[in-house]
């Protein structure tokens, strides 16, 4: 085998296999260089754009919208037909205003940051 040389043989589970390459080195042309980018760094915390704090109000509104809601609708489905209130909504208008009020903590909870 005049093109193939020891270096080129490769072990194939046990077997030696040959691997035929010629001896003359085929050119490549080099490919163009790419200009990189100019490494900016980020901004310094000072610089970035502040959305600000909650307001003190919004915690303590939005949790206590959620527990409304969901008091109304426990008390609703426990005692709501001993409430004068309660029992002439109805079930549908009573289940209603307790998800107003959990959907009313959902909202003040897309503001909160």
């Amino acid at each position: 085998m005049p093109h193939t040389s020891e270096a080129n043989a490769l072990s194939n589970r046990g077997r030696l296999v040959a691997i035929r390459t010629p001896l003359k080195e085929s050119v490549v042309p080099e490919s163009r260089s790419r200009k990189k980018a100019v490494y900016t760094p980020p901004p310094a915390k000072s610089e970035r754009k502040s959305y600000g704090d909650n307001p003190r109000w919004l915690a303590p509104t939005m949790v206590a919208l959620f527990l409304i809601g969901l008091t109304w609708i426990v008390l609703y489905y426990t005692a709501g037909s001993s409430i004068p209130g309660m029992s002439s909504l109805g079930a549908l208008g009573n289940v209603i205003i307790g998800f107003l009020f959990i959907v009313g903590g959902f909202i003040l909870a897309m503001r909160w940051r």
